[in-house]
């Protein structure tokens, strides 16, 4: 089965969990249907998808203080697929900086 690896990120590689007190949520779409969301965790900022069948899947991260208020990385994923990755913003504007991937099939 696949996994989802997530982490949230500030400009200095140091987690970034809420945004004025408010966490940040982590939605997963596989095939075009809503399948889990979480929010992310308050000492890492991150979160995990496990499990996971063969799919296309989207992952969505939220968050209505930030630049923009959804970040979306797409993906199809096999059986033997972790995706890990890194939503990285620059805190103190609150704006999306990048998406760093990494894929590994086992």
């Amino acid at each position: 089965m696949a996994e989802i690896y997530g982490v949230i990120r500030n400009q200095d590689r140091r987690v970034m969990p809420s945004v004025n007190g408010e966490r940040v949520l982590v939605l997963l779409i596989q095939n075009e249907q809503p399948y889990r969301q979480t929010l992310v965790n308050l000492e890492f900022a991150f979160a995990i998808f496990q499990n996971l069948p063969d799919g296309n899947y989207s992952i969505i991260v939220r968050h209505p203080d930030l630049n923009p208020t959804e970040a979306v990385y797409g993906q199809r994923l096999s059986e033997n697929t972790i995706l890990g990755l890194r939503f990285v913003y620059n805190e103190p504007q609150q704006s999306l900086v990048t998406i760093v991937v990494e894929v590994n099939e086992l």
